[in-house]
């Protein structure tokens, strides 16, 4: 596996596949706006991955179950992450996007900001294809760092008919890209 580093500093190309990592809002604000009833404002933020495919093959990327967030505190230090699933979603196809060559697909999961009214506490929350949620506690004023990781070592994937409880009606889905990328990280500020 070959990795180099591409002209955008939120960008790396492993294998001829460029894998970048989008934030529009790099200054995070606690959410003003008066709380849901359950006591937390929440407050969409635009984080994604961007992936161009600079080979001569077609592949497919998964983004039911392979992505996974990354951050880093003020302090230099991973974040831990607290992963709660409260139910499974049955892997469909648009999942697993087929990027043509020297195209690109970009992946925006659900993030949200998250301020607890009641004890004060500032979370980002990153939503996961297959079900569940990251969360990530943003508890300083600081700079922190964000990125995605890429792994996949399936060349195929099952998906079920979304009407199909049974799961009697499976079609394989082949074609995936194997190997693993990091995004670079980039940079976000809690200002209060």
């Amino acid at each position: 596996m070959t990795s180099a580093e591409s002209f955008d500093s939120n960008a790396i190309e492993v294998d001829g596949i460029l894998f970048e990592t989008l934030m529009s809002e790099r200054v995070l604000k606690i959410p003003t706006e008066p709380p849901e009833p359950d006591g937390y404002t929440r407050t969409p933020v635009r984080l994604g991955i961007r992936i161009t495919n600079n080979t001569q093959n077609t592949f497919r990327f998964n983004f039911y179950t392979k992505l996974n967030p990354e951050m880093l505190g003020i302090d230099g230090q991973f974040v831990p992450a607290v992963f709660l699933r409260i139910r499974r979603t049955k892997a469909r196809e648009t999942h697993f996007p087929l990027v043509m060559p020297f195209k690109s697909v970009t992946f925006l999961p659900p993030v949200n900001l998250v301020w607890s009214h009641k004890d004060n506490h500032l979370k980002l929350n990153v939503r996961k294809g297959s079900g569940g949620c990251w969360t990530f506690d943003i508890l300083n004023i600081g700079t922190y760092q964000f990125r995605f990781k890429y792994e996949n070592q399936n060349a195929t994937q099952y998906t079920f008919d979304i009407y199909d409880d049974r799961h009697n009606n499976i079609t394989i889905v082949e074609n995936f890209w194997i190997g693993t990328a990091f995004t670079p990280f980039v940079e976000f500020k809690r200002l209060y």
